[in-house]
């Protein structure tokens, strides 16, 4: 299904609802470094808000957002504070039904061991 010698691409999850944008911000920017250091093409859901008109985006154009964008990925990255997240239990369960499996750092560092 991936291209050879195409990235592979993680969608970061994580709970954004309830956080000051600058902690929020600050996991996934920090996810986002990772995944990057050890090769892989993160998707990250914060970083395009920056780049989109979303200032009266409901929770829902969020999601409709984000799962197309999940879709389009190899893997899913959850941050530690997933379960606190709606939206982040939901894309989880998205990706569980679609086996697009889950990345954790274990995993990575095992790989480049």
């Amino acid at each position: 299904m991936t291209e050879k010698g195409r990235k592979k691409r993680v969608y970061i999850s994580g709970q954004i609802t309830g956080l000051d944008e600058r902690e929020y911000r600050a996991f996934f920017n920090k996810a986002e470094d990772v995944l990057r250091q050890f090769g892989y093409e993160p998707i990250n859901p914060t970083a395009l808000d920056e780049t989109e008109n979303t200032e009266h985006w409901s929770w829902h154009d969020y999601m409709k957002r984000d799962i197309k964008l999940l879709c389009g990925c190899d893997y899913i990255y959850l941050l530690p504070n997933w379960r606190n997240s709606k939206g982040a239990k939901f894309e989880y369960m998205i990706a569980d039904m679609l086996q697009i499996p889950c990345l954790n750092l274990q995993d990575i560092q095992e790989a480049t061991e």
